[in-house]
């Protein structure tokens, strides 16, 4: 039985979400929280698997609510938001880089035409971070970024790099991004499995805290140095031998779209050896067949370490299917990158 705690200003939302989840038998809700500082206490003392966090509350709002549960009684959280307006998402993204595992978006009513879709990934959402054993302070023990500019030399024949992420990854790529400088020498794809319609949001919050330019991928444009490529969840991200990127509209493979699998799969195809790809934490497998064909072609491959990644599923899957060159901890892959270009 996973026990969670739902924490949310709104006593009609509240009493919602109750009956949504104890619909499941393998649900049990153990207690409700009306503000930050309620759900703290309740953390303490409840001792839930699982806690639903709410975005604005008075008192303590979602981001020091789950700094202040991290540190104290480390639970899994999952964010629930009911917007996507810029203060709502910066709190949401924010309480990600303080240790939340994931966010989606709050149910809505039963007329809603997305009703049965949104509480279907809600319910299933919990069931699996509620089997993810998470550590006090985790993502706010996130090294510190580099302060200096790191000028790479741009004397080498790498033409681009993916990176693939799911659980946990908001956090890591922006502690990725952070240390990268302004003149990175070649593009970046990215592929971050998240909640329908947060792609956004994240890619604005990301770019409070790069000095690279970050941007939603668009159909048939030539990727540029210095640019990070973010996809949204209505294509595959895909990338030529033109050095173009290409949006596909196809249905989802291994359950993703975007999919990890179908980018590094064109990187391998179009790029070959001048191809770096990089499989970051997450739940899962997506990425590994791709990286087994960037492989195949001498393409370079990396995944994080078991130690500091929030999730283990995508780069352990990697790993063990031999594909991957170097297994590196989070805050080694900035330099591990940098030195690419320097060898």
């Amino acid at each position: 039985m996973i026990k969670v705690l739902i924490v949310d200003d709104s006593l009609v939302v509240r009493l919602y979400l109750r009956t949504l989840l104890e619909k499941d038998p393998e649900i049990k809700v153990v207690g409700e929280a009306g503000d930050g500082q309620d759900a703290l206490e309740k953390a303490r003392r409840l001792k839930p698997d699982l806690i639903t966090m709410d975005i604005r509350m008075p008192v303590m709002d979602g981001f020091v609510a789950t700094r202040a549960i991290m540190s104290e009684c480390p639970t899994p959280i999952v964010v629930l938001s009911s917007s996507i307006n810029d203060r709502d998402l910066n709190i949401a993204f924010n309480a990600l880089n303080a240790g939340a595992l994931s966010i989606i978006e709050k149910p809505k009513c039963t007329t809603d035409p997305d009703y049965n879709s949104i509480t279907t990934e809600l319910i299933d959402q919990i069931k699996l971070m509620s089997q993810i054993r998470v550590i006090r302070r985790r993502a706010i023990e996130l090294p510190q970024p580099i302060k200096q500019v790191v000028k790479v030399p741009r004397g080498n024949n790498f033409r681009l790099v993916g990176f693939a992420a799911s659980t946990g990854g908001p956090q890591t790529i922006k502690y990725i991004l952070e240390q990268l400088p302004a003149d990175f020498p070649i593009p970046i794809m990215i592929v971050q499995h998240i909640a329908k319609g947060f792609i956004e949001g994240m890619v604005s919050w990301l770019k409070k805290s790069t000095n690279l330019q970050l941007k939603l991928a668009v159909n048939h444009e030539r990727a540029s140095p210095g640019t990070v490529y973010f996809c949204s969840d209505k294509y595959h991200l895909t990338i030529n031998n033109k050095m173009t990127i290409e949006l596909l509209d196809q249905p989802p493979a291994n359950c993703f779209r975007p999919s990890a699998d179908i980018m590094f799969k064109s990187m391998a195809q179009n790029l070959g050896r001048k191809a770096i790809g990089v499989i970051l934490t997450g739940m899962g497998n997506d990425g590994t067949e791709g990286l087994k064909s960037l492989k195949a072609v001498g393409g370079t491959t990396i995944a994080q370490d078991d130690k500091s990644s929030i999730v283990f599923g995508m780069p352990r899957s990697a790993i063990e299917s031999g594909c991957v060159d170097t297994v590196v901890a989070l805050e080694a892959i900035p330099t591990t990158l940098i030195k690419l270009f320097t060898t």
